[in-house]
């Protein structure tokens, strides 16, 4: 073939190659992409057919898995790679691999490719995934001998150089279709947290299940609306929705326990945290928050405090592990200490010296015994006295029975 009519071959291959590569971002079908690239192949090279041959069984037999002029008695099962065949030896080099004639020639002899027995012609090239993660197969094949050059194995090899990075694009898409599709039907059965999306202006797009059991608003009603409709009107007169987004824009995360509003104008109390989301070159590209309703909780754990404060003993609450987490009004005005003294350990302090051994002992054996239950003295802070005192806690559990917390009283 004469240079210019060469060059203008390779030109015309090369918008070929162009356009195949423009036309594959916008797809997200591994099959019709695969296709295209097999029927590409064949009209390009003027050959009878054209496969994709999908490696499985980590690497050791391979599938028919796109094709394009391929005859009905073309073998389509599964098949074993023999590294004495071009497709073994393709693979084993890492490059195309052309036979001008596969039935004469000197490197298959005596060992017959199990093949479209019409197929003459053939060339096979590897297709690599990004890192040589080898994936496949591409092959063209023709009855008639000696119609394949190395231009040809030259163009196979650029179209495999494609597909290389889009089936990789397309695995990638696949794994996270599938991880999404995981998230969310894990995300919808939670009923008891509201749970929505936001875009980096403050925008919902997305409404789970428990965001409306929560706050009263369907999808469709919430849907484009500012977050703002969820914050009170005290709160948005503030800027406390633009503050939140803005806190957590800046360090991650922002964390609020504070009433919020339902469709029906009345109020819940919601303990949440708003997390912004980044893309891999950090830029902004919405948030997720995530709220629990503690009404209730909050109400009753109110309710408690006031039964407490009307005990006329010295009321207190505590991990198992003897860290208190609250004293009644009678403790601090009996040892002077205010809540932050008393809080840990540091109740200890108004403890007698030569009992804060045996108190501690008492905790630690607290648990196995579901009882706290010491006699000890106290310090009363009018006048310095040391007072004895009958301490007991008992633990109280949730519906599971594991043990949230220690609600105890010192008798005098």
């Amino acid at each position: 073939m004469p240079d210019r009519d060469i060059l203008r071959l390779l030109l015309e291959r090369q918008k070929i190659l162009a356009d195949y590569a423009e036309f594959t971002p916008g797809q997200d079908d591994l099959d019709v992409v695969l296709s295209r690239a097999c029927d590409l192949a064949a009209r390009t090279l003027g050959v009878a057919q054209a496969t994709v041959l999908e490696l499985q069984d980590n690497g050791t037999r391979m599938f028919l898995r796109a094709g394009a002029g391929y005859r009905p008695e073309a073998p389509r099962q599964i098949r074993d790679i023999d590294g004495r065949l071009p497709e073994g030896l393709a693979l084993m080099q890492g490059q195309p691999v052309v036979s001008q004639d596969i039935w004469a020639d000197d490197r298959f002899k005596g060992v017959p490719p199990p093949a479209d027995k019409g197929t003459r012609t053939l060339a096979v090239a590897p297709i690599f995934l990004p890192g040589r993660t080898p994936y496949g197969l591409l092959q063209v094949d023709d009855p008639e001998p000696g119609c394949l050059d190395s231009n040809d194995a030259e163009f196979l090899r650029a179209i495999c150089s494609i597909l290389g990075a889009v089936i990789d694009r397309l695995f990638k898409l696949d794994v996270l279709r599938d991880t999404q599709q995981r998230f969310r039907m894990t995300v919808e059965a939670v009923t008891d947290y509201a749970i929505f999306m936001m875009d980096p202006q403050g925008l919902i797009t997305d409404w789970l299940p428990g965001a409306a059991a929560v706050f009263g608003w369907i999808a469709d009603e919430a849907l484009g609306q500012p977050v703002a409709i969820t914050f009170t009107p005290e709160d948005r007169a503030t800027g406390q929705p633009e503050q939140e987004l803005e806190t957590a824009s800046r360090e991650g995360l922002a964390l609020n326990i504070r009433e919020h509003l339902r469709k029906d104008g009345s109020r819940v109390l919601i303990e949440g945290i708003a997390r912004a989301l980044f893309d891999p070159n950090g830029n902004l590209i919405g948030f997720i928050k995530i709220g629990q309703d503690v009404t209730d909780r909050h109400q009753s754990e109110r309710r408690l405090r006031i039964l407490m404060e009307g005990i006329p003993q010295l009321v207190w609450r505590s991990q198992d592990t003897g860290q208190w987490t609250w004293a009644s009004a009678q403790w601090m005005s009996f040892t002077g200490q205010d809540q932050n003294q008393a809080s840990g350990q540091g109740w200890l302090d108004a403890v007698h010296p030569d009992d804060r051994d045996l108190v501690t002992r008492a905790w630690a054996e607290a648990a196995d015994k579901d009882l706290l239950d010491v006699e000890h003295r106290i310090r009363r802070a009018a006048d310095g006295a040391y007072l004895w005192h009958h301490t007991r806690s008992l633990p109280v559990r949730d519906k599971t029975g594991r043990t949230t917390e220690w609600l105890g009283t010192s008798t005098d």
